[in-house]
Protein backbone atom coordinates (compact mmCIF):
# COMPACT_ATOMS: atom_id res chain seq x y z
CA UNK A 1 0.00 0.00 0.00
CA UNK A 2 1.12 3.48 -0.95
CA UNK A 3 3.04 5.27 1.92
CA UNK A 4 0.59 7.82 1.55
CA UNK A 5 -2.60 5.93 2.24
CA UNK A 6 -1.06 4.54 5.37
CA UNK A 7 -0.71 8.22 6.31
CA UNK A 8 -4.28 9.31 5.69
CA UNK A 9 -5.35 6.07 7.57
CA UNK A 10 -3.36 6.78 10.60
CA UNK A 11 -4.24 10.17 10.81
CA UNK A 12 -8.52 9.31 9.99
CA UNK A 13 -7.38 7.08 13.20
CA UNK A 14 -6.15 9.69 15.52
CA UNK A 15 -8.92 11.88 14.53
CA UNK A 16 -11.45 9.46 15.33
CA UNK A 17 -9.58 8.52 18.94
CA UNK A 18 -9.70 12.34 19.66
CA UNK A 19 -13.05 12.76 18.87
CA UNK A 20 -14.00 9.60 20.71
CA UNK A 21 -12.07 10.49 23.72
CA UNK A 22 -13.84 14.09 24.07
CA UNK A 23 -17.09 12.88 23.30
CA UNK A 24 -16.82 9.80 26.48
CA UNK A 25 -14.59 12.59 28.65
CA UNK A 26 -17.70 15.18 28.22
CA UNK A 27 -20.69 12.48 28.80
CA UNK A 28 -18.86 11.07 32.10
CA UNK A 29 -18.07 14.97 32.91
CA UNK A 30 -21.79 15.39 32.64
CA UNK A 31 -22.94 12.30 34.81
CA UNK A 32 -20.54 13.17 37.40
CA UNK A 33 -22.27 16.95 37.81
CA UNK A 34 -25.36 14.97 37.57
CA UNK A 35 -24.48 12.84 40.60
CA UNK A 36 -23.07 15.73 42.48
CA UNK A 37 -26.53 17.59 41.81
CA UNK A 38 -28.13 15.22 43.63
CA UNK A 39 -25.70 14.65 46.36
CA UNK A 40 -26.67 18.28 46.94
CA UNK A 41 -30.76 17.99 46.79
CA UNK A 42 -30.25 14.71 48.67
CA UNK A 43 -28.34 16.50 51.20
CA UNK A 44 -30.19 19.77 51.43
CA UNK A 45 -33.48 17.77 52.05
CA UNK A 46 -31.65 15.93 55.28
CA UNK A 47 -30.66 19.01 56.52
CA UNK A 48 -34.17 19.81 56.48
CA UNK A 49 -35.56 16.61 58.11
CA UNK A 50 -32.73 17.10 60.65
CA UNK A 51 -33.46 20.61 61.29
CA UNK A 52 -37.44 19.73 61.48
CA UNK A 53 -36.66 17.14 64.26
CA UNK A 54 -34.38 19.47 66.00
CA UNK A 55 -36.98 22.05 66.13
CA UNK A 56 -39.46 19.66 67.34
CA UNK A 57 -37.04 18.54 70.27
CA UNK A 58 -36.50 22.09 71.18
CA UNK A 59 -40.29 22.49 71.55
CA UNK A 60 -40.82 19.65 73.26
CA UNK A 61 -38.01 20.56 75.97
CA UNK A 62 -39.31 23.61 76.23
CA UNK A 63 -42.83 22.34 76.67
CA UNK A 64 -41.28 20.02 79.58
CA UNK A 65 -39.66 22.66 81.37
CA UNK A 66 -42.21 25.16 81.43
CA UNK A 67 -44.32 22.22 82.77
CA UNK A 68 -41.69 21.39 85.74
CA UNK A 69 -41.10 25.44 86.36
CA UNK A 70 -45.48 25.23 86.83
CA UNK A 71 -45.07 22.36 89.58
CA UNK A 72 -45.62 23.28 93.15
CA UNK A 73 -42.07 22.32 94.95
CA UNK A 74 -41.32 22.20 98.34
CA UNK A 75 -38.13 21.09 100.22
CA UNK A 76 -37.32 21.05 104.13
CA UNK A 77 -35.86 24.42 105.23
CA UNK A 78 -34.60 24.08 108.67
CA UNK A 79 -35.38 22.25 112.33
CA UNK A 80 -37.52 23.92 115.13
CA UNK A 81 -38.34 22.42 118.39
CA UNK A 82 -41.40 23.39 121.33
CA UNK A 83 -40.52 23.39 124.84
CA UNK A 84 -42.86 22.13 127.33
CA UNK A 85 -43.13 21.69 131.05
CA UNK A 86 -45.40 19.28 131.47
CA UNK A 87 -47.16 17.27 135.02
CA UNK A 88 -49.15 13.63 134.34
CA UNK A 89 -50.05 11.19 137.31
CA UNK A 90 -47.62 13.34 139.55
CA UNK A 91 -44.70 13.22 137.10
CA UNK A 92 -43.01 16.46 136.10
CA UNK A 93 -40.74 16.66 133.17
CA UNK A 94 -39.51 18.97 129.93
CA UNK A 95 -40.37 18.20 126.47
CA UNK A 96 -39.04 19.59 123.24
CA UNK A 97 -40.75 18.78 120.36
CA UNK A 98 -38.86 18.57 117.39
CA UNK A 99 -40.14 19.39 113.68
CA UNK A 100 -38.86 19.78 110.12
CA UNK A 101 -39.99 23.16 108.31
CA UNK A 102 -41.35 22.53 105.50
CA UNK A 103 -42.21 25.49 102.49
CA UNK A 104 -43.16 25.65 99.13
CA UNK A 105 -40.00 27.37 97.50
CA UNK A 106 -41.48 27.07 93.90
CA UNK A 107 -43.93 25.91 91.20
CA UNK A 108 -47.60 27.61 90.89
CA UNK A 109 -50.12 26.35 93.25
CA UNK A 110 -50.28 24.29 96.34
CA UNK A 111 -48.76 20.78 97.07
CA UNK A 112 -51.76 18.21 97.94
CA UNK A 113 -52.30 15.23 100.40
CA UNK A 114 -48.30 15.99 101.65
CA UNK A 115 -46.96 13.33 104.01
CA UNK A 116 -44.59 11.86 105.85
CA UNK A 117 -42.81 8.43 107.05
CA UNK A 118 -40.07 8.67 109.79
CA UNK A 119 -37.72 6.18 109.53
CA UNK A 120 -34.66 5.25 112.46
CA UNK A 121 -32.01 3.52 111.12
CA UNK A 122 -30.65 0.22 112.90
CA UNK A 123 -33.87 0.22 115.22
CA UNK A 124 -37.42 -1.18 114.93
CA UNK A 125 -38.77 2.48 113.75
CA UNK A 126 -39.29 1.83 110.41
CA UNK A 127 -41.68 3.97 108.16
CA UNK A 128 -43.72 5.49 110.91
CA UNK A 129 -46.19 8.22 109.84
CA UNK A 130 -45.90 11.40 111.40
CA UNK A 131 -48.02 14.34 111.41
CA UNK A 132 -48.35 17.99 111.34
CA UNK A 133 -47.88 20.91 113.80
CA UNK A 134 -50.92 22.93 113.44
CA UNK A 135 -53.34 20.14 112.13
CA UNK A 136 -51.92 17.15 113.54
CA UNK A 137 -53.10 15.07 110.80
CA UNK A 138 -51.52 13.05 108.43
CA UNK A 139 -51.90 14.79 105.13
CA UNK A 140 -51.92 18.62 104.49
CA UNK A 141 -51.90 20.77 101.47
CA UNK A 142 -48.67 23.49 101.66
CA UNK A 143 -48.78 26.88 99.57
CA UNK A 144 -46.66 29.86 100.07
CA UNK A 145 -49.02 31.27 102.68
CA UNK A 146 -47.37 29.67 105.60
CA UNK A 147 -44.49 27.33 106.15
CA UNK A 148 -45.79 23.94 107.82
CA UNK A 149 -43.83 21.82 110.53
CA UNK A 150 -43.55 17.94 110.31
CA UNK A 151 -43.07 16.43 113.78
CA UNK A 152 -40.41 14.18 114.12
CA UNK A 153 -39.89 12.85 117.53
CA UNK A 154 -40.24 14.09 121.15
CA UNK A 155 -37.41 14.25 123.91
CA UNK A 156 -39.07 14.00 127.39
CA UNK A 157 -36.62 14.59 131.01
CA UNK A 158 -38.06 13.60 134.08
CA UNK A 159 -37.65 15.90 137.31
CA UNK A 160 -36.41 13.08 139.59
CA UNK A 161 -33.70 11.16 140.84
CA UNK A 162 -31.87 10.09 137.81
CA UNK A 163 -33.02 12.24 135.62
CA UNK A 164 -33.64 10.19 133.56
CA UNK A 165 -34.35 11.13 129.32
CA UNK A 166 -36.51 8.89 126.54
CA UNK A 167 -37.02 9.62 123.12
CA UNK A 168 -40.51 9.38 121.47
CA UNK A 169 -41.75 9.11 118.28
CA UNK A 170 -45.83 9.37 116.71
CA UNK A 171 -47.02 7.06 114.38
CA UNK A 172 -50.61 7.47 113.19
CA UNK A 173 -50.72 4.34 111.58
CA UNK A 174 -50.06 2.44 115.14
CA UNK A 175 -52.86 1.72 117.94
CA UNK A 176 -50.50 2.82 120.35
CA UNK A 177 -49.71 6.32 118.79
CA UNK A 178 -46.32 6.59 120.49
CA UNK A 179 -42.57 4.53 120.75
CA UNK A 180 -40.55 5.04 123.11
CA UNK A 181 -37.21 4.73 122.91
CA UNK A 182 -33.81 4.73 125.33
CA UNK A 183 -32.17 8.30 124.78
CA UNK A 184 -29.00 6.07 123.90
CA UNK A 185 -31.19 5.95 120.22
CA UNK A 186 -29.86 9.49 120.26
CA UNK A 187 -26.79 8.44 118.12
CA UNK A 188 -29.01 6.75 115.44
CA UNK A 189 -29.43 8.14 112.11
CA UNK A 190 -33.55 9.29 111.71
CA UNK A 191 -34.65 9.68 107.69
CA UNK A 192 -37.72 11.78 106.42
CA UNK A 193 -39.46 10.50 103.32
CA UNK A 194 -41.76 13.16 102.17
CA UNK A 195 -44.43 12.32 99.07
CA UNK A 196 -47.48 14.55 97.72
CA UNK A 197 -50.49 14.10 95.16
CA UNK A 198 -49.08 16.68 93.09
CA UNK A 199 -45.60 18.42 93.66
CA UNK A 200 -42.05 17.82 93.97
CA UNK A 201 -40.71 16.65 96.69
CA UNK A 202 -37.06 16.77 97.89
CA UNK A 203 -34.69 13.94 98.54
CA UNK A 204 -34.79 12.01 102.06
CA UNK A 205 -33.87 13.74 105.25
CA UNK A 206 -31.02 12.30 106.81
CA UNK A 207 -29.64 13.16 110.33
CA UNK A 208 -28.64 11.47 113.61
CA UNK A 209 -31.00 12.48 116.38
CA UNK A 210 -28.68 14.28 118.25
CA UNK A 211 -27.31 16.70 115.25
CA UNK A 212 -30.98 17.40 114.77
CA UNK A 213 -31.34 18.32 118.65
CA UNK A 214 -27.96 20.22 118.70
CA UNK A 215 -29.10 22.58 115.03
CA UNK A 216 -32.83 23.14 115.97
CA UNK A 217 -34.10 26.09 117.51
CA UNK A 218 -37.36 27.15 119.10
CA UNK A 219 -39.86 27.34 116.64
CA UNK A 220 -41.08 30.75 117.77
CA UNK A 221 -37.53 32.08 116.72
CA UNK A 222 -38.50 31.80 113.32
CA UNK A 223 -34.58 31.82 112.38
CA UNK A 224 -32.70 29.65 110.07
CA UNK A 225 -30.91 26.77 111.85
CA UNK A 226 -28.50 25.31 110.27
CA UNK A 227 -29.72 22.49 107.82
Amino acid sequence: MDWRLHGLLYGLLIAIGVAGGFYFATALQKQIEALIGAAVVIGFLTWLGSGADLLGLLKDWYREKREAERTPTINHTGIFRDNNHETVHDENYNESIYYLRIELVSGEGMVNKCHASVTVLQTSLSFLRTHWRKSRDDFISISRARPEYLELFTMREYHNATKSKQLIFYNASSLTDNFKQPYETAEKVLTVVLDSENGNTPKPYSKTIQDIMDESCPIHAQSSPAK
